[in-house]
């Protein structure tokens, strides 16, 4: 099976594409994030105000601006009002990243002196080494990774920095420390499990990532991130979750996956294509990187594709890429198979870390440790039984 057959719109040399015609929805978004020039129509405040709320709520403002800052032809005659808005909302994010790097790199030093390596995730570390500047990637929370041993330690190193603690949902595998900055709450999401999924979150184990990663010196000398291929399968993993739990398809996490993707030479590609089809996930980042290049217009090889899909027989991750709760929470289930998976989910589910079973209940006394866990199991079987709803 060949790749998508849209091809990527390009800007002759020299040259520009014709002007896309003034509609403020998606896909004018998605035009200008391709390099297209769009004609502003004059004196429309509506379309004015439509567009501007339509990348407030794809959180692409700041990269937009800095977009219009590297080539001011995309935004030639576009109002003055927008221009300035974009500008105001880059400056407010660049002060923001002056404050949050350096609470970022209080607590991952903090962490590496308590013997802990946190790996960054997502956006926090694809802003610092994968977007040209940090301002342009703006995130609702600092996303990192450690080890399940080191989950107590990790929760003292936060509280004597003043964050407080909060967990939703039965699975585990993520919890949240949070406190105030610059009057907008600094938030951490703290895992132990490549993915919220069930069985999926051993995709990646914290060792082979910790092996590949890679420094972000913007953040300190012992900050570090995913690599380039172990970003990329985690970015298109992360689409695919969400995809399948019918949530909206984000425009910002599809140019995460664009500029992973286009950093990669031919050879690294058709490694990383090795590497999904290894984890058994190369029907979900076909799709992903699919959907990217057909909107973001994304230059990968058809043969690229045609590996993705060449695994012997259907992948159990492929669920996935259907729609609905049900569909995924069994997609997940069947997605890896192997007993020591299994066990370590069972884990999670059922006799999560203790140091967070007790946060998670307002830090209550060790002695009620025995009577939090039989609740949770208690609720946990529950939960799995027909009809009930899955949360996660």
């Amino acid at each position: 099976m060949s790749g998508p057959q849209q091809q990527p719109r390009r800007l002759p040399a020299g040259g520009r594409l014709d002007p896309i015609e003034p509609v403020a929805d998606r896909e004018t978004l998605l035009a200008v994030l391709r390099g297209d020039v769009l004609r502003w129509p004059a004196g429309d405040a509506r379309f004015e105000s439509a567009f501007l709320e339509l990348l407030s709520r794809e959180r692409l403002e700041p990269l937009l601006a800095h977009r219009l800052h590297e080539d001011p032809l995309l935004g030639e005659d576009w109002p003055e009002t927008v221009k300035r808005t974009l500008k105001n909302r880059r400056r407010r994010q660049a002060a923001w990243e002056l404050a949050a790097a350096h609470s970022i790199g209080e607590i991952v030093g903090d962490l590496v002196e308590q013997g802990i390596a946190p790996i960054l995730l997502k956006g926090t570390a694809l802003a610092y080494w994968r977007y040209p500047c940090a301002e342009a990637r703006p995130r609702g929370d600092v996303d990192i990774l450690v080890r399940r041993r080191d989950v107590g330690r990790l929760c003292e190193v936060f509280e004597r920095r003043g964050y407080r603690f909060s967990a939703h949902g039965i699975v585990g595998q993520e919890f949240q420390y949070r406190r105030l900055h610059m009057g907008q709450g600094l938030e951490f999401d703290v895992h132990w499990r490549i993915s919220a999924g069930l069985l999926l979150a051993h995709t990646l184990t914290y060792e082979e990532m910790l092996a590949e990663s890679i420094p972000i010196p913007a953040l300190g000398d012992k900050a570090i991130g995913l690599s380039p291929r172990h970003a990329l399968l985690h970015a298109c993993l992360h689409w695919a979750r969400h995809r399948a739990g019918g949530d909206h398809e984000s425009i910002l996490w599809m140019y995460d996956m664009h500029l992973l993707a286009r950093g990669l030479t031919e050879a690294a590609l058709m490694a990383f294509a090795q590497l999904a089809l290894e984890k058994k996930l190369g029907a979900v980042c076909a799709a992903a990187l699919g959907s990217t290049q057909a909107q973001l217009g994304t230059s990968i090889h058809p043969v690229f594709f045609e590996r993705l899909q060449s695994a012997p027989k259907p992948e159990p991750s492929a669920r996935l890429l259907g729609s609905g709760a049900q569909r995924l929470a069994v997609g997940d289930v069947w997605a890896r198979r192997s007993a020591a998976a299994w066990k370590e989910a069972l884990l999670d589910i059922f006799l999560p870390p203790p140091s967070y079973l007790r946060r998670q209940h307002g830090a209550v006394p060790g002695a009620w440790l025995p009577r939090l866990y039989v609740e949770r199991i208690a609720k946990a079987v529950v939960l799995s039984l027909p009809g009930s709803k899955v949360r996660q």
